[in-house]
């Protein structure tokens, strides 16, 4: 399955194959400060199923390891990764799909961090932090790489 999108005024687009290793939502306070949102959904891919394909990027190293990508033309979040994993993972919004319709959200993290008057009754299972299993699947020690977020 091939995936695409971009920034809302279509200067910076990208190209995915396959399927997403992980589609969540996070409830973090970087997230919503770097969405404008209540949460954000993240789409998680491997590098080698990734391409950028037009325009370049502008960057924001939120933590000294965590980098998000915007259009520098108009402004709109487009991923982020990590330095110490770009070798494992990309993420980019779900709202910056071209289908994004067709995503299965699997989970919830951060949700100690959910704001009190957001009520979203989807069942899906809601986590601390990042689930060890989605961790484990990137060959990453869930507990040590969970105390390095916090």
């Amino acid at each position: 399955m091939e995936w695409t999108g971009g920034c809302l005024c279509g200067a910076v687009q990208y190209r995915a194959e396959g399927e997403p290793f992980d589609v969540g939502s996070c409830h973090c306070i970087n997230c919503r400060k770097m969405t404008g949102a209540a949460f954000a959904t993240f789409v998680a891919f491997r590098p080698d199923a990734f391409a950028w394909v037009q325009g370049e990027l502008g960057t924001f190293a939120a933590t000294p390891d965590l980098v998000r990508g915007f259009c520098r033309d108009c402004g709109s979040p487009v991923g982020c990764w990590r330095l110490s994993e770009k070798n494992l993972w990309i993420m980019v919004w779900a709202g910056t799909l071209d289908r994004a319709e067709r995503l299965q959200p699997r989970h919830h993290i951060f949700a100690k961090d959910e704001l009190p008057w957001l009520h979203l009754a989807d069942g899906l299972p809601r986590a601390e932090q990042f689930p060890e299993s989605v961790l484990e699947s990137l060959g990453l020690d869930s507990t040590l790489r969970n105390e390095a977020i916090r």
